[in-house]
């Protein structure tokens, strides 16, 4: 599980959350630099880093609860406790799913 720490807070990435936030960074990205921005030891890989790093302090800054109520707070019990397993089974499904999804703060 990928993890940030924003201003002193945790940020632990469930897989539907990374998928999300590379979403929104990445989105401008061609598809080459989002394939090679998953490969350890690629430059992209390490600006993708800095961008989501950067995107989590600015929704962090902009509306620290609605933040932590998306970004930290998750369920141990529910729908993304199962997530790996869920994943594993049916990798394609969840990607399909979480893309319908995304971070709103008003």
């Amino acid at each position: 599980m990928s993890y940030y720490i924003i201003n002193e807070i945790p940020v632990f990435l469930t897989t539907n959350k990374l998928i999300i936030l590379r979403d929104c960074v990445l989105k401008d990205k061609d598809s080459i630099f989002r394939v090679k921005s998953c490969i350890s030891g690629f430059p992209e890989n390490e600006e993708a880093h800095k961008l989501m790093f950067r995107y989590l302090k600015q929704e962090y800054e902009k509306n620290k609860e609605e933040f932590i109520k998306f970004w930290v707070e998750f369920d141990l019990k529910g729908e993304e406790a199962k997530e790996e397993k869920t994943r594993q089974n049916h990798g394609s499904e969840i990607r399909s799913k979480k893309r319908v999804v995304s971070p709103s703060y008003s």
